[in-house]
């Protein structure tokens, strides 16, 4: 597992040592100096000077003169000079992977910046330890040296920001993007204020890396194309370049694979001039996927093409494996958009089978390291069983007294509760007793008024046996009316045939009064008793049906009482085809087809 930490340091390692170090002392010009006589604190800052030159060149040779340093400082008590040589002499053995070695050195700096107040160095320490805790895969561990740095105060702005980015990277390498997204969120503000450009841009890629990964690529694209500008201000090929690379790796996430082919391109150019052949091989790879994803097969071919001239000359390293999946990877698109699914197929297959290869090396190599790391944790494990077992005498007797002190607690509480349930209990026994006497009186209530409907039911009940009574009792007095003036009105028609001309005429205009008077009378009577069958509903059907005709009116009224056309006709004194006739212009006026719709209509004036 990569760790991203030691990029970080690499970046600040000459910050660190900015103030000790003077740039144009070369070791030709230092090694002059020793010839000449010098005091011992004098002497040790020459040693320091020169192990310093030799950290990238020699390590042993460093490490000799750090160690006669150490050995005149041990009288002349320079501290702060003490602490920044053992937080060298742990940068050696970071390089050289001597993760305990770069622990207990760093640890060793710890000790003398502290006795000194160095609170940006001690923080710079804490990182170290964190990085070689996660180099051997114990990330708890170094998440505790981390979230200790955190603790310490008057740290400067710029060591913050390194402190947060070394916590977001080890999210990162546990793959916790939104806590690491979270981490660097907070430290926004005092990266704009740095000065240190380059630390900038490593915040600014960090960041952009956890957004990505937590797919908020808008996000990552405004953060990554701050460190591009960043890049570019400083002039640096080298972080244009891994911004370049984060940015196309963001824009072929969100299917804009032509954005991110000039991105892949100025990258690849970066490392071919580098001579790093394996990084410009997997780019070329990503080139040519980017060209199949956009359609231009004949562009692709041409760097697959690019990639399989160079691939001899990789074949005997380590990253070999890394490269050919990475161009069977193109091989795959390229064949996939030529509708070539049977070659598509067959490298998909060679891709799958070497990415399996290089897992199980990863595997191989982690349980060598989980071993070590086993080893370590048992040792660490002994060391707090150790530790535990002194706090437990110390604890057990705190506990006693806790414990009795719980216990008189306890009972105290007890008591309270026995009380406050016995007085809960009464209160709940008058509530119920009130919730009883009150559940009866409703009862009472409800029956009463049950009673008083059952009453009101059967008056109801009466007065409707009344109505009809009163009804059938109106019909029949006018049927009887109507046959006595029929049965008149025969007979004076008999008397026709006997009688001259004006005795005719003289009968016929006494049919017609004996008819009309008949006919009012009749209708007298039966208005009065619909007044009483149905109280207010003849002003209701004025007021609601206006412009009837008397006729019409009237015709609606026989109706209300279910007259027959037959038994109308003998009320009326008119003929059946008249009443069918009447009734049919009342049906089209109010807009319906049948009596029963007439009836409705008239329903919802009829209170009750």
């Amino acid at each position: 597992m990569k760790n991203p930490m030691k990029n970080l340091l690499l970046l600040l390692f000459i910050l660190i040592c900015s103030l000790s170090v003077v740039a144009n002392n070369n070791i030709d010009s230092l090694r002059s100096q020793l010839t000449q006589k010098h005091t011992d604190k004098e002497l040790a800052s020459l040693y320091f000077k020169l192990g310093y030159q030799y950290v990238f060149i020699n390590h042993d040779t460093a490490r000799m003169f750090f160690n006669k340093s150490l050995y005149l400082l041990s009288d002349s008590g320079n501290r702060k000079l003490t602490g920044k040589i053992y937080n060298l002499l742990s940068f050696i053995y970071n390089i050289e992977s001597q993760f305990d070695s770069v622990i207990y050195y760093s640890r060793k700096a710890i000790h003398w910046f502290d006795s000194v107040n160095d609170a940006d160095n001690i923080v710079y320490s804490k990182i170290r330890i964190a990085s070689a805790f996660s180099d051997k895969y114990l990330l708890d561990s170094a998440f505790i040296e981390l979230k200790e740095a955190q603790q310490i105060n008057h740290v400067s702005k710029r060591y913050k920001v390194l402190l947060s980015t070394a916590i977001a990277e080890l999210y990162i390498n546990k793959e916790d993007y939104i806590n690491a997204v979270k981490q660097l969120s907070k430290f926004k503000k005092l990266i704009d204020g740095l000065d240190d450009k380059k630390l900038a841009i490593k915040y600014y890629i960090d960041l952009g890396l956890s957004y990505k990964q937590t797919n908020n690529k808008e996000k990552a694209l405004f953060v990554l194309s701050k460190a591009k500008y960043l890049s570019q201000e400083i002039n640096s090929l080298y972080y244009l370049t891994v911004v370049n690379i984060n940015i196309a790796y963001v824009y072929q996430d969100m299917n804009k694979p032509a954005q991110a082919i000039p991105l892949f391109k100025q990258a690849a150019n970066y490392m071919f001039k580098e001579n790093n052949l394996r990084r410009y091989l997997i780019l070329l790879s990503r080139i040519s996927i980017s060209y199949s994803l956009t359609n231009q097969p004949d562009s692709a071919l041409y760097y697959i093409d690019t990639i399989k001239q160079y691939l001899p000359d990789l074949k005997t390293s380590k990253k070999y494996k890394t490269v050919i999946t990475h161009y069977y990877k193109a091989l795959r698109y390229y064949y996939e958009k030529r509708n070539n699914y049977k070659e598509a197929l067959h490298y998909y297959d060679l891709q799958v089978k070497m990415r399996d290869s290089l897992t199980e090396l990863k595997n191989v190599d982690k349980l060598n390291k989980l071993r070590v790391v086993y080893e370590t944790e048992k040792k660490l494990q002994e060391n707090v069983r150790l530790k535990q077992l002194v706090k437990l005498k110390t604890l057990q007797t705190e506990k006693e007294q806790a414990l009795k002190k719980f216990f008189r607690i306890l009972v105290i509480l007890l008591t309270v509760l026995f009380i406050s349930i016995f007085i809960i209990f009464i209160q709940y026994r008058r509530i119920t007793l009130k919730k009883r006497a009150l559940n009866a009186e409703k009862i009472l209530r409800l029956d009463s008024e049950k009673h008083l409907v059952e009453q009101q039911k059967e008056a109801m009940k009466r007065e409707l046996v009344l109505h009809s009574d009163l009804v059938k009792t109106l019909n029949n007095h006018l049927l009887q009316q109507a046959t006595l003036s029929s049965n008149m009105t025969i007979w004076l028609k008999t008397l026709k045939p006997f009688v001259n001309a004006e005795g005719k005429k003289y009968i016929q205009s006494k049919l017609a009064e004996i008819n009309a008077y008949s006919f009012e009378q009749n209708w007298q009577v039966f208005e009065r008793n619909f007044a009483k069958v149905y109280p207010g509903l003849q002003k209701a059907i004025r007021e609601n049906i206006p412009g009837l005709s008397i006729t019409e009116y009237r015709m609606l009224l026989f109706l209300v009482m279910k007259l027959k056309s037959s038994e109308i006709a003998l009320i009326t004194f008119q003929s059946a085809s008249s009443i069918r006739t009447a009734k049919f212009r009342l049906r089209q006026k109010l807009q319906v087809k049948t009596d029963d719709e007439v009836l409705k209509i008239i329903e919802k004036f009829i209170k009750p």
